[in-house]
C-alpha cells in the first residue's frame, strides 16, 4: 500500500525542471534506511512513466549519499535523525 501511494504522490506534485539532472533523467524514489517495501517499490513502477521520465528507485544507508532524488521515503529506522537529515536537504527539491 505505502509503494503505491509513493508512486501516485509522484502524479499529483508539479515539479520544477530544475528538481533534475536533464531533460532526460529518470524520475527517482528513494528510500534512507531499512527498507520496509522489498520489491513491492519497483513493482508498482515498473513499465511506468511520468511526464515521459522512467521511475528509479534507489536506496541509501545515509542522507549524504544522495545526489538527485525526488522523492524520499524516511524509514522508521531513521525516526531519531529526522531533524539531521531534514536540515542536510535544506535547499533541495525532495
Amino acid at each position: 500500500m505505502k509503494a503505491v501511494f509513493l508512486f501516485n504522490f509522484a502524479q499529483f506534485v508539479e515539479w520544477p525542471p530544475q528538481s533534475f539532472q536533464d531533460a532526460a533523467a529518470p524520475f527517482v524514489i528513494g528510500v534512507l534506511g531499512t527498507d520496509p517495501f522489498g520489491s513491492a517499490l519497483e513493482g508498482a513502477v515498473r513499465g511506468e512513466t511520468l511526464n515521459g521520465r522512467s521511475f528509479v528507485i534507489e536506496r541509501y544507508r545515509s542522507v549524504t549519499e544522495i545526489r538527485h532524488c525526488q522523492i524520499l521515503f524516511i524509514s522508521r529506522s531513521e525516526a531519531a535523525h529526522v531533524e539531521e537529515i531534514s536540515a542536510a536537504l535544506v535547499g533541495h527539491s525532495i
